[in-house]
């Protein structure tokens, strides 16, 4: 109980983060093209990067939804406005998510 509590109130605070920081137009789209705009991980991811990548999401794709015993866990990848693009992943539904720069790979 006191887990879902705290994971309740993780998501509301990063929430109004998201909120103050006009990321209420996030888009996000999965594999089968369903939108999942104004979604809390949504809201929450693009609070995260633009407090610590100062990226204001333009679009969100390649999300994967993974179940697992304490919720919903998503990777994907998401775009900035300024063209730079991010995976992230969650290990646990209530932590923060993991972001990797995507880099241009040279074969």
């Amino acid at each position: 109980m006191k887990s879902a509590l705290r994971s309740a109130c993780w998501a509301a605070a990063l929430t109004v983060a998201a909120v103050q920081f006009n990321a209420g137009s996030v888009s996000a789209q999965q594999d089968d093209g369903t939108s999942k705009e104004g979604e809390p991980w949504a809201l929450s991811l693009a609070a995260q990067l633009h407090a610590e990548k100062r990226c204001d999401v333009q679009a969100t794709y390649f999300v994967r939804e993974m179940p697992s015993a304490e919720g919903t866990l998503y990777s994907g990848r998401v775009r900035c406005i300024d063209g730079r693009e991010f995976d992230f992943s969650q290990s646990k539904p209530h932590l923060k998510f993991d972001l990797k720069a995507c880099e241009p790979a040279a074969c």
